[in-house]
């Protein structure tokens, strides 16, 4: 599932989501995302190859082999595969997410990233 910027303020019931996090939008059907596409509440992420990303050369170099070269192939990647090539702990796959996760999402206006 592809992953998605939300552009504008989005109530999902219990969760609200605010405008510059990515999400997959896997509880919708296609033709509901595209509608959200359509009227700018969510847009496609662009991301980047990984080498791009500060700290991330030597691990695109060593994921590319397995086909992970951009920053969403890599969150959409398979866990397991990725520890496995890489000959890492899923923590620090976690991690590694949760890096490439900050680095493509927009902070709330005024903030900045540390």
């Amino acid at each position: 599932m592809p992953i998605h910027r939300v552009l504008k303020r989005l109530d999902r019931g219990s969760r609200i989501i605010e405008p510059g996090q990515l999400i997959q939008i896997d509880w919708l059907s296609p033709e509901n995302v595209g509608r959200l596409e359509a009227v700018g509440a969510v847009a496609r992420v662009h991301a980047p190859p990984l080498e791009a990303l500060p700290g991330w050369v030597l691990r695109s170099e060593r994921l590319a082999p397995i086909g992970i070269v951009t920053a969403e192939e890599f969150l959409e990647a398979d866990e397991d595969l990725v520890c496995a090539h890489l000959e890492v702990q899923p923590r620090t796959v976690g991690k590694w997410r949760k890096d490439v996760t900050q680095w493509l999402t927009i902070p709330p206006s005024g903030k900045r990233r540390g």
